[in-house]
C-alpha cells in the first residue's frame, strides 16, 4: 500500500481513539439507522447568490450559504483531466470544508456527519484484511455497485436507482460492524486501518473513522463519467444531524 495518505486521513477523528478494545473483532454488522431509508434523490436546489465562493484548500468554518467545490482540482476526483464539473452545495450554519472536497458539521476531530466526493479507481476486496486485495472495477456505475456489494463485512443495502441533479444513479447504504476492533485490521506504517477503496491519486485512500460508521453512497453517471457522493454519519450523529446531511445532499447540483 501506498505510504502517501490525504491530510484528512491522518486527523480526522483522532480524538475517537478506535481500535483500543482488548476484545477480539466481531463480525456483528451496524444497521443503517431508520433516517438513513429518506428518499435518496437530491431534489434540493441552492440558494441563490450573486456570487458562489469556490472552496479551496485547508480548513475553513462556513456560513449558511452555497458553496462550490472545484471536483477537477479536488485530490479524491481529480486525474489529470479538466472534465469534470464543479458541485455547488448548500450548507446549513455550523458546517466547514475540508480542501474543497469535504463538508462536514463541525471540525474534524468533532464532526458527526460530513459529504465528500470520490472518483473511485480501486476497491479493497476485504476492508480489515486489505493487504492485497485492491482490485479495479469495471468503469460504470453498475460495476462499481457491483463490486461495493460483494464486499464482506459491510452490510450493503440493496441498490436503488436515484437521479441527482438530472444525472442517473445508484443509491445504497453500507456500514462498519458495531463491534469490530480495528486493532485487529491490516496496518500500514504501525497504524490499523478498515479500507473503503482508493482514488486516482496513489494518496486519495478512503477508509472508515469508527465501528458503527454509516455511508451512504450516491454513485452517479455524470456524462459518462462515475462520481461517488459519500455520506457519512457516526454513532454518535443525532436525528437533527442526519436531517442535515440529507438535506445538504439533496442541494447537490453540477456546474460546468
Amino acid at each position: 500500500m501506498n505510504t502517501g495518505r490525504l491530510a484528512i486521513s491522518a486527523t480526522l477523528f483522532a480524538a475517537l481513539t478506535v481500535g483500543c478494545s482488548a476484545a477480539p473483532a466481531s463480525t456483528q454488522q451496524a444497521t443503517p439507522s431508520p433516517a438513513a431509508t429518506v428518499s435518496a434523490t437530491a431534489t434540493g436546489s441552492p440558494s441563490p447568490a450573486a456570487t458562489i465562493t469556490t472552496l479551496g484548500n485547508g480548513d475553513e468554518g462556513l456560513a449558511a450559504g452555497t458553496y462550490r467545490l472545484d471536483l477537477a482540482n479536488a485530490e479524491t476526483v481529480r486525474d489529470g483531466e479538466s472534465r469534470w464539473p464543479a458541485a455547488l452545495v448548500t450548507v446549513p450554519d455550523g458546517w466547514s470544508n475540508h480542501d474543497g472536497w469535504l463538508v462536514l458539521r463541525g471540525g474534524l476531530e468533532t464532526t458527526t456527519v460530513a459529504v465528500q466526493f470520490w472518483s473511485v479507481a480501486q476497491v479493497y476486496g476485504n476492508p480489515c484484511k486489505w493487504q492485497g486485495t485492491l482490485f479495479t472495477p469495471g468503469p460504470t456505475v453498475d460495476d462499481l455497485v457491483k463490486a461495493l456489494v460483494a464486499r464482506p463485512l459491510r452490510n450493503a443495502t440493496k441498490p436503488t436507482d436515484v437521479m441527482v441533479d438530472g444525472n442517473p444513479g445508484r443509491y445504497l447504504e453500507w456500514s462498519v460492524p458495531a463491534g469490530i476492533d480495528f486493532a485487529t485490521c491490516d496496518a500500514d506504517q504501525g497504524t490499523n486501518y478498515f479500507e473503503s477503496w482508493k482514488g486516482p491519486l496513489d494518496n486519495s485512500d478512503r477508509y472508515q473513522q469508527a465501528p458503527g460508521q454509516i455511508d451512504r453512497l450516491w454513485i452517479v453517471n455524470i456524462s459518462g463519467d462515475r462520481l461517488v457522493i459519500d455520506a457519512f454519519s457516526m454513532p454518535s450523529a443525532t436525528s437533527a444531524d442526519i436531517k442535515e446531511l440529507l438535506a445538504v445532499v439533496a442541494s447537490i447540483r453540477f456546474s460546468r
